[in-house]
């Protein structure tokens, strides 16, 4: 049982502590320990707050410190509980009745192909919906069971993208041999038990100023991330010093770039909108704008159709949750399926984040022009749809 500290803490210098002792073990860039020593003292504080955003401990390769990591972070966390493999049943009945810090393990080798267990996952960050209902006893009766909490998982690779988008991704990376951590085995305990009532007396001294707290949020997240941000805002607020700047710095260091979390309609939409502000035609035949979305070998269009180019159906398919079906259009003289640029106009400015038309500077004029070979690919284009 953690008794918290005999007096009042400094924040700030806590923070600074736990900083330390990450870079002390771990090797990662400084926003991510910035990260990580927030996430740490936001467990100790999770009753203030009705966001808990998921710490996703990821490298591309083993041996990058992953596992660490997790252990570290459970000797400073509130109530911590390790495990490298869980349940759906056992993930919520462990929620429910103990209310812990998870720290999960190996998380690539049971998750990804379990969705009930990704389901709870995602379940548990907001507050207000973080529950479950099963049929329990020789009666059925039905139980509702809470799955908010704080939660860390660790695995290679990248998570389900449902359970990333609820996540601060905090990315490790194999240390050079020149650089030296210590093994936690080698650590005195005594030091992190003296850290955790420290945390415990700061959690205590300052939960009604954050329940309260309403931090000022970088426009540059996106919605999910500003909501996963947030508790660790108003932590670095209320701690003072640099952290204020700091912890907004690591924000948008880790979670300011949309394209990164892209998902696969938001892809194709970014395809189409880059060809249709490359060649501005009104309308395009089917057949035309499939060539020009699978010219591209480096997305995934070339190849959607096991190995094939994407069809005619299949782009319809993707499009059709956007309310953008193909219809008959007059390309020339003629009449086939295909698509008005104008009925993109409105999922584009919904789905997408502002960018500029790319351009190109033609060296033999210097006169700038849509990005490819600009008239010459127009006419092109403008043959092969009739």
């Amino acid at each position: 049982m953690v008794k918290p500290y005999h007096e009042a803490v400094d924040g700030k210098l806590l923070l600074d502590q736990i900083i330390e002792k990450v870079n002390l073990h771990i090797t990662c860039e400084p926003q991510v320990a910035v990260a990580i020593a927030l996430w740490i003292m936001f467990t100790w504080c999770i009753n203030a707050f009705d966001i808990a955003p998921i710490a996703c401990i990821t490298a591309p390769e083993k041996r990058c410190g992953k596992s660490q990591l997790l252990t570290l972070m459970s000797l400073m966390s509130k109530n911590p509980l390790n495990t490298s493999n869980i349940s759906p049943a056992g993930l919520f009945r462990t929620i429910d009745a103990f209310a812990p810090t998870l720290f999960i393990d190996e998380a690539d080798t049971f998750v990804a192909g379990n969705n009930e267990l990704r389901g709870i996952l995602n379940s548990g960050q907001d507050r207000a919906n973080a529950y479950v209902i099963r049929l329990v006893g020789e009666k059925f009766e039905p139980r509702r069971f809470c799955t908010f909490g704080a939660k860390a998982i660790a695995g290679i690779g990248q998570l389900p993208s449902t359970l990333k988008d609820r996540s601060i991704t905090l990315e490790l990376r194999r240390q050079y041999k020149d650089e030296v951590r210590q093994r936690l085995r080698h650590t005195d305990k005594a030091e992190f038990a003296l850290m955790s009532r420290m945390l415990m007396r700061w959690a205590q001294d300052n939960m009604e100023a954050l329940a309260i707290a309403r931090p000022v949020l970088p426009d540059v997240l996106n919605h999910r991330a500003q909501d996963n941000w947030e508790p660790l805002f108003a932590i670095a607020d209320q701690a003072g010093g640099h952290w204020p700047e700091t912890a907004r710095q690591a924000a948008i260091t880790i979670s300011g770039i949309d394209e990164e979390s892209q998902s696969i309609n938001e892809q194709l939409l970014s395809d189409l909108r880059d060809i249709f502000q490359t060649f501005p035609l009104e309308r395009w035949s089917t057949k035309a704008l499939l060539q020009q979305l699978c010219a591209n070998e480096e997305t995934p269009w070339h190849a959607w159709n096991k190995g094939k180019p994407m069809t005619a159906y299949q782009l319809a398919h993707q499009l059709k949750p956007f309310k953008i079906r193909p219809k008959q259009i007059r390309v020339g003289s003629e009449t086939c399926k295909g698509y008005e640029a104008e009925d993109f106009k409105t999922t584009f400015e919904r789905y997408l984040s502002k960018c500029e038309p790319p351009s190109l500077t033609l060296p033999e004029t210097g006169k700038h022009e849509p990005n490819g070979i600009a008239l010459a690919m127009l006419e092109y284009f403008n043959t092969i749809q009739s």
